[in-house]
């Protein structure tokens, strides 16, 4: 039986665009991902792997291939956990929210990580890592600690920017001022929980189930010159107050921004569990858990647990997030 030549040649178109779909997967070398703790540059690339560095710069290490599957944009990585053994992660390549992702799924299936596509307008390795992260992790931590603040029994109210602290009420702290910005102290090319303020002083602080918890910071200065800032007297906790915007609660970024391991790496087990309900609990979630229940009405007009649990829909992002941070919770609990 003869075959057509027209569909002899679309055959073939076919079968070569299959083969390149799943093998060539191109633009991947020089890229470089993050996941809010360290960077993942993809050093290289052929026909069977990219090849990925999973250690900082300033920790040095080896690219690490990781295999391409024949499913497009899903990879394959193995590595030997605590006891020796080698397991294997798979790697699934997607976007959300306009954001290019690499979610890594452990051997259990579980999601264990999310990577970030860096897109800064440079691609200079150096400037990428002493600029890049750097801003990457500056806003996650202004994110996390900006907010509207109260302190029970007192009639002070403190404001928190992205980069000013602006407290009103009748004897605020010598240590702040009513109106003082601020800077992230960093050590070691990582960020500290300690603010230097512009009056010379520094403020140590330490996430709470409502809040923070701020101490005075003592500044600490060595022979060498090195300088360091140690958690000093308590001074006050700070109540965080519900967003005014369009998602309220205590933490609205987990429904409005895709969660990284280090953003969430600052709370405690406890907190995190409350953070990954307060999703649930926005959509009209209807707690089955007393202690859930009591927190959430507590938490103001917006909590409203609806009759239609069927109804009760997430977003991609939140979907996402609610992985990460439960298998935070887990790890956290674990150490």
């Amino acid at each position: 039986m003869k075959i057509n030549p027209f569909i002899r040649i679309l055959f073939c178109l076919a079968l070569v665009l299959v083969t390149y779909s799943v093998s060539a997967q191109p633009g991947l070398a020089g890229t470089y991902w993050h996941d809010g703790e360290w960077f993942y540059p993809v050093e290289a690339e052929d026909d069977t792997a990219i090849w990925v560095n999973t250690l900082s710069l300033h920790e040095g290490g080896g690219a690490v291939p990781w295999l391409k599957t024949s499913k497009p944009d899903v990879f394959r990585f193995c590595h030997k956990n605590s006891h020796g053994i080698t397991i294997c992660d798979s790697v699934s390549r997607t976007v959300i929210d306009g954001q290019d992702l690499m979610i890594i799924y452990g051997a259990d299936k579980k999601l264990e990580n999310i990577l970030i596509r860096y897109n800064g307008q440079s691609r200079d390795e150096n400037y990428v890592y002493s600029h890049g992260f750097d801003s990457i992790l500056e806003k996650d931590i202004r994110t996390r600690i900006k907010g509207k603040y109260t302190i029970p029994g007192t009639d002070l109210t403190w404001q928190i920017t992205n980069d000013s602290i602006m407290v009103s009420g009748t004897s605020p702290h010598p240590v702040i001022n009513n109106s003082t910005r601020y800077s992230v102290v960093w050590e070691l090319d990582f960020p500290t929980p300690v603010l230097s303020l512009d009056n010379g002083n520094y403020l140590y602080y330490q996430f709470s189930l409502n809040g923070l918890d701020l101490f005075e910071g003592v500044l600490h200065t060595e022979e060498d010159g090195f300088k360091w800032v140690e958690k000093g007297r308590f001074m006050y906790h700070l109540y965080k107050q519900n967003q005014d915007g369009t998602v309220p609660g205590h933490w609205p970024e987990a429904s409005t921004m895709i969660l990284t391991r280090g953003y969430l790496g600052h709370y405690p087990p406890e907190v995190l569990r409350y953070m990954r309900n307060e999703i649930y609990a926005r959509k009209g979630y209807r707690f089955d858990d007393d202690s859930l229940t009591s927190f959430f009405n507590q938490a103001g007009a917006w909590y409203q647990p609806s009759d239609q649990q069927e109804n009760v829909q997430l977003s991609p992002i939140e979907k996402l997030n609610i992985l990460l941070i439960r298998f935070m919770e887990t790890e956290k609990k674990n150490q």
